[in-house]
């Protein structure tokens, strides 16, 4: 049985541990110099119930940031902090849709196309591993999202672009401008030829 179990949700680190008998965890803001504040605390009878209420903690004041933000899109250069933060984290499938993404006419790309480009059989999987970047970015620059009918959860792929729903299951997503000049200037993505970009 794990003695302690750790995770990251953007810039928080959540640690949960028995200590002297006791199940405890913390969240840590992590900042930009490497030093780590301890900003929440819980107590539960497992370390996987200390982490589930660090995370509902976290998702609390992630919610509250959002609402605050009264529908502020991020600004670049906090973006390619992001981005840099998470690039070693980023999967060969997720890289192969943000470039696709990038590089395709209008920056205009189904769900589908963004599978493929991943070399996925399905959307679902681009949905899953895309809207997993999506929640990076959401846990480090938290705004109010659409919510999924079905799962009742915000749908994080709207921290990359605009969506809207093609057909039955297929979505369209326009990635947003922001995005593309802070993937530019954060080194993941090339700048493209003017003409290219329009």
């Amino acid at each position: 049985m794990d003695e302690r179990k750790s995770e990251q949700m953007g810039s928080y680190e959540l640690v949960a541990a028995k200590v002297s008998g006791r199940y405890q965890g913390a969240v840590w803001l992590l900042g930009e110099d490497g030093k780590r504040e301890k900003i929440e605390a819980s107590e539960g009878a497992s370390i996987d119930e200390v982490l589930s209420g660090l995370r509902s903690l976290v998702n609390e004041r992630l919610q509250n940031r959002a609402l605050a933000a009264d529908g502020a899109t991020p600004d670049v250069a906090s973006l390619v902090k992001s981005f840099r933060r998470m690039a070693g984290r980023l999967s060969e499938g997720q890289l192969k849709m943000l470039c696709a993404h990038y590089n395709a006419p209008d920056r205009r790309c189904t769900a589908s196309e963004l599978a493929t480009a991943a070399g996925w059989k399905t959307f679902s999987l681009a949905n899953l591993h895309y809207g997993t970047v999506g929640w990076w970015l959401y846990c480090e620059h938290p705004r109010v999202l659409p919510i999924d009918e079905k799962t009742g959860k915000a749908i994080t792929t709207f921290m990359l672009a605009d969506g809207a729903r093609e057909g039955k299951e297929d979505w369209v997503w326009t990635m947003h401008p922001y995005i593309a000049e802070a993937l530019e200037a954060s080194g993941l993505m090339q700048p493209r030829a003017r003409s290219a970009a329009r």
